[in-house]
């Protein structure tokens, strides 16, 4: 039997990057942001890279595809967050 264990990778290019909130990737650290709110990522995204063939995001050597499976999400704080 073979037991293929993806390698997770941290989104560290996303570190105090602004964006727009989206339920699907972020998660609020104070809950009172809405859907596509400015937002600043505190702490990035892990996710692992699936390869497959088919359609997927983006194509790679062999005709195979890689595309990101998000396993934890960013969290952020809105853009006007006032530290007191």
């Amino acid at each position: 039997m073979y037991l293929a264990i993806p390698t997770l990778k941290l989104g560290e290019s996303d570190f105090g990057q602004e964006d727009e909130f989206s339920v699907g990737h972020h998660e609020s650290l104070d809950g009172f942001l809405k859907n596509k709110d400015s937002c600043i990522i505190i702490l990035p995204k892990i996710f692992k890279l699936v390869v497959e063939n088919g359609n997927t995001l983006s194509k790679q050597e062999n005709d195979s595809f890689e595309r990101k499976v998000v396993l934890v999400k960013a969290i952020v704080l809105p853009v006007e967050y006032k530290f007191e």
